[in-house]
Protein backbone atom coordinates (compact mmCIF):
# COMPACT_ATOMS: atom_id res chain seq x y z
CA UNK A 1 0.00 0.00 0.00
CA UNK A 2 1.42 3.42 -0.68
CA UNK A 3 0.03 6.53 1.52
CA UNK A 4 0.92 10.14 1.00
CA UNK A 5 1.97 11.79 5.09
CA UNK A 6 3.00 14.50 6.80
CA UNK A 7 5.41 15.11 8.92
CA UNK A 8 6.40 18.18 10.74
CA UNK A 9 5.55 20.12 7.37
CA UNK A 10 7.42 17.57 5.24
CA UNK A 11 5.41 15.98 3.01
CA UNK A 12 6.38 11.96 2.95
CA UNK A 13 5.50 9.08 1.07
CA UNK A 14 4.99 6.10 2.91
CA UNK A 15 5.02 2.28 1.18
CA UNK A 16 4.16 -0.52 3.67
CA UNK A 17 3.22 -4.26 3.64
CA UNK A 18 1.90 -6.50 5.88
CA UNK A 19 1.55 -10.31 5.38
CA UNK A 20 -0.19 -12.79 7.96
CA UNK A 21 0.61 -16.51 8.52
CA UNK A 22 -1.08 -19.02 10.55
CA UNK A 23 1.49 -20.37 12.26
CA UNK A 24 -0.51 -22.64 14.53
CA UNK A 25 -3.15 -23.87 16.65
CA UNK A 26 -3.99 -24.67 20.61
CA UNK A 27 -6.89 -25.73 22.22
CA UNK A 28 -7.34 -23.51 25.44
CA UNK A 29 -10.72 -23.54 27.59
CA UNK A 30 -12.12 -25.99 25.01
CA UNK A 31 -11.89 -23.51 22.15
CA UNK A 32 -9.45 -23.38 19.02
CA UNK A 33 -6.68 -20.54 18.95
CA UNK A 34 -4.96 -19.63 16.15
CA UNK A 35 -1.52 -18.54 16.52
CA UNK A 36 -1.14 -15.57 13.13
CA UNK A 37 2.06 -13.95 12.76
CA UNK A 38 2.01 -10.69 11.20
CA UNK A 39 5.41 -9.35 9.56
CA UNK A 40 5.64 -6.01 8.19
CA UNK A 41 8.07 -4.08 5.98
CA UNK A 42 8.10 0.07 5.69
CA UNK A 43 9.70 2.41 3.52
CA UNK A 44 9.55 6.39 4.13
CA UNK A 45 11.00 9.42 1.70
CA UNK A 46 10.19 13.17 1.78
CA UNK A 47 11.83 16.12 1.65
CA UNK A 48 10.64 19.91 2.24
CA UNK A 49 11.45 22.86 4.17
CA UNK A 50 11.76 22.76 7.86
CA UNK A 51 12.27 26.24 9.83
CA UNK A 52 13.77 27.79 6.52
CA UNK A 53 16.14 24.65 6.10
CA UNK A 54 15.79 22.17 3.40
CA UNK A 55 15.64 18.80 4.64
CA UNK A 56 15.21 14.93 3.06
CA UNK A 57 14.27 12.32 4.88
CA UNK A 58 14.69 8.01 4.21
CA UNK A 59 13.55 5.59 6.34
CA UNK A 60 13.09 1.64 6.31
CA UNK A 61 11.30 -0.34 8.81
CA UNK A 62 10.52 -3.98 9.56
CA UNK A 63 8.43 -5.23 12.54
CA UNK A 64 6.59 -8.76 13.56
CA UNK A 65 3.00 -9.36 15.88
CA UNK A 66 2.13 -12.78 16.90
CA UNK A 67 -1.32 -12.87 17.17
CA UNK A 68 -3.87 -14.87 19.27
CA UNK A 69 -7.53 -15.24 17.53
CA UNK A 70 -10.39 -17.60 18.32
CA UNK A 71 -12.03 -18.14 14.86
CA UNK A 72 -15.04 -18.93 16.04
CA UNK A 73 -15.72 -15.42 17.64
CA UNK A 74 -13.30 -14.07 15.95
CA UNK A 75 -12.28 -12.74 19.78
CA UNK A 76 -8.53 -11.23 19.94
CA UNK A 77 -7.04 -13.50 23.14
CA UNK A 78 -4.06 -11.39 23.38
CA UNK A 79 -0.60 -10.41 20.50
CA UNK A 80 2.68 -9.22 21.45
CA UNK A 81 5.46 -8.46 19.29
CA UNK A 82 8.44 -5.29 18.10
CA UNK A 83 9.38 -2.98 15.72
CA UNK A 84 12.25 -0.68 14.42
CA UNK A 85 11.94 2.37 12.25
CA UNK A 86 15.68 3.31 11.04
CA UNK A 87 15.62 6.87 10.16
CA UNK A 88 18.00 9.29 8.11
CA UNK A 89 17.54 13.24 7.96
CA UNK A 90 19.64 15.27 5.88
CA UNK A 91 19.88 18.91 5.50
CA UNK A 92 22.94 21.53 4.17
CA UNK A 93 24.13 21.59 8.08
CA UNK A 94 23.76 18.48 9.11
CA UNK A 95 23.36 14.31 8.75
CA UNK A 96 21.37 12.36 11.51
CA UNK A 97 20.73 9.21 11.96
CA UNK A 98 17.87 8.05 14.11
CA UNK A 99 16.38 4.42 15.13
CA UNK A 100 13.03 4.08 16.80
CA UNK A 101 11.69 1.09 18.47
CA UNK A 102 8.85 -0.53 19.70
CA UNK A 103 7.70 -3.32 22.25
CA UNK A 104 4.53 -4.35 21.68
CA UNK A 105 2.17 -6.49 23.94
CA UNK A 106 -1.93 -6.67 24.24
CA UNK A 107 -3.58 -8.93 26.63
CA UNK A 108 -7.27 -9.22 26.84
CA UNK A 109 -8.96 -9.21 30.61
CA UNK A 110 -11.37 -11.59 31.20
Amino acid sequence: AHYAICRDGIPLQLQGSRIFRVTGSTERNGRVILTVLRTSRTALTGEGDQFGEHVSMTATGTGELTYEIAPMTGELSGAHGSSVLDMNFQSALRKQQVRQTAEILLSRAN
